[in-house]
């Protein structure tokens, strides 16, 4: 027996007749090739009828993926919210991580249950006052905010209510830290309070304007706050003065959020006179991009599994918008709303989007994981 037929490394052609490798590499493959797929017959398991291969293998750039990315044309569910205060300076929506949606409605306070569809009466504000700040802990506690300076904890399985130190303006801005719940008012001023013992521990001041933004990092140990006169300060939590001063935005700044997948990264979004979103690097104090959006920045909120940007919109487009944060790149707009859509709040899955908005409607958007069968569009009276 022919030993060739035992090892076919001895039909190789001699080192000085291989082709050089760099040749090899110019020549390249054809995506068939790469994906191994060849027009060659093949026999069917079912019934042994011969099937052929002909069609033209299509590859599209995962760029061109993205952009193509269907976004719903409307809310999957609106909900009525009459009497919704048109103020660009009040934060009165969020999202429990227990799936309850707060929405504060003028002097009234209510809560949506967003599994059993149940709506509930949860405080009302003294007279001549409104719900002016809502914020949701994670671990289920409400805080709320008024416009004459009370502040309330509600602990609604509970139904318990906890007050503290009055302040002597509004309350519009109020994020949770560890611990610590900061607010943020009307004259500029940021009022820390020890959820444990109810009582004012710290203070930050240097804003000279009212507060309309704040939130806490992931890890709980840097506030950013936005606020009327157009700055952005970053706080560490245990000091008295800001960390950084972030300068540029040209308008008020309400729209604060830091990037959950990039530690220090925070992203802004200024007013009327501004429309711009800026990226901070808040490490060096440094703005890293700046893409204007041609309309009011109203709230801007992460997807950390999609790694994108959701912002809201005033004056003039009205709208909700989707970028690629790493490109700043716009997937695509969404329309549902008839005038600015200045609340917004994620779901704790981060599939769903609400927003209000002046036309006191509530809206619900299915924005990345899209259901099975199309829900029909539902209307409800919240109050």
């Amino acid at each position: 027996m022919d030993h060739r037929e035992l090892d076919d490394l001895w039909d190789a052609p001699l080192a000085s007749e291989l082709e050089p490798r760099y040749k090899k590499a110019g020549k390249g493959r054809q995506p068939q090739e790469r994906f191994r797929i060849r027009e060659e017959k093949q026999r069917s398991l079912r019934n042994g009828s011969a099937v052929f291969y002909a069609g033209k293998l299509e590859t599209e750039p995962r760029r061109e993926r993205i952009i193509k990315r269907p976004l719903p044309k409307a809310p999957f569910r609106v909900l009525d919210a009459p009497s919704v205060m048109n103020d660009y300076y009040l934060n009165v929506l969020d999202w429990s991580a227990e799936e309850i949606v707060a929405l504060g409605l003028c002097d009234h306070l209510y809560a949506w249950n967003a599994r059993t569809k149940s709506v509930s009466h949860v405080s009302t504000a003294a007279e001549n006052n409104y719900v002016s700040g809502v914020s949701f802990s994670s671990t289920g506690l409400l805080a709320v905010g008024m416009s004459d300076g009370n502040i309330e904890i509600f602990d609604l399985d509970k139904q318990k209510s906890t007050k503290l130190p009055q302040r002597s303006c509004r309350v519009s801005s109020l994020a949770w830290g560890d611990g610590i719940l900061s607010a943020g008012g009307k004259d500029g001023a940021i009022f820390n309070y020890d959820t444990r013992c109810g009582e004012h521990v710290s203070s930050f001041l240097e804003h000279t304007q009212e507060i309309c933004g704040l939130k806490w990092d992931e890890d709980r140990m840097y506030l950013a706050s936005g606020a009327n006169d157009n700055c952005v300060n970053v706080w560490r939590n245990g000091s008295s003065r800001p960390r950084v001063k972030l300068e540029g935005h040209s308008s008020a700044v309400r729209a604060v959020a830091w990037c959950p997948w990039k530690k220090g990264v925070l992203a802004t979004g200024g007013g009327v006179t501004d429309r711009t979103i800026r990226a901070w690097d808040t490490e060096r104090g440094v703005c890293v991009s700046s893409t204007e959006t041609e309309a009011q920045v109203c709230g801007i909120l992460f997807s950390e599994r999609h790694k994108e940007l959701i912002s809201t919109h005033g004056y003039s487009d009205n709208n909700i918008c989707v970028w690629k944060f790493c490109t700043m790149r716009k997937i695509g707009e969404m329309s549902g709303h008839a005038d600015r859509v200045l609340y917004s709040a994620m779901s704790p899955d981060g599939n769903t989007l609400a927003t209000c908005a002046a036309d006191e409607n509530l809206n619900f958007w299915k924005i990345f994981e899209h259901p099975k069968e199309k829900d029909a569009e539902e209307s409800f009276l919240i109050r």
